[in-house]
């Protein structure tokens, strides 16, 4: 079964979108050698503000380029996780500044222990592809 969220005509608006503010309004990338191998692509660069500006037709090229598929390989190179077409993988979400506490059973701040739980936790179970730390301590 698949979910479709969006329609055609809306994912295209979106793409059409994105392709104007990359080559309109630009993103800033602090990075020299950033900088200069999108300069050597035809970027343009504003080298004061760091703002680079794609054109539509550079980002359709070297997505024509892009591979279909690739493989994320753990430190263990025998876990890996498949990006492409039909493939799936499931994540521990992260991010979150809050826990409910499973002893007190009330909502607090997390912390480092809870990030190393939930490391744990994530990396253990055999249907979560890429654990995370589900936590993020402030």
């Amino acid at each position: 079964m698949q979910v479709k969220i969006l329609e055609d005509h809306q994912i295209e608006k979106i793409h059409l979108k994105t392709l104007e503010i990359l080559e309109n309004t630009g993103v800033y990338v602090p990075h020299e050698e950033i900088l200069s191998k999108f300069k050597s692509y035809g970027a343009i660069i504003d080298s004061s503000s760091n703002i680079v500006k794609i054109p539509s037709s550079l980002v359709m090229e070297l997505i024509s380029k892009a591979g279909k598929s690739f493989t994320m390989y753990g430190r263990d190179l025998s876990k890996t996780a498949e990006f492409g077409v039909g493939k799936r993988n499931y994540n521990s979400s992260a991010g979150q500044a809050f826990w409910i506490d499973n002893v007190g059973d009330h909502r607090r701040h997390t912390t480092l222990s809870d990030v190393t739980e939930a490391t744990r936790l994530g990396d253990a179970l055999e249907q979560i592809t890429i654990p995370g730390a589900m936590s993020d301590p402030l």
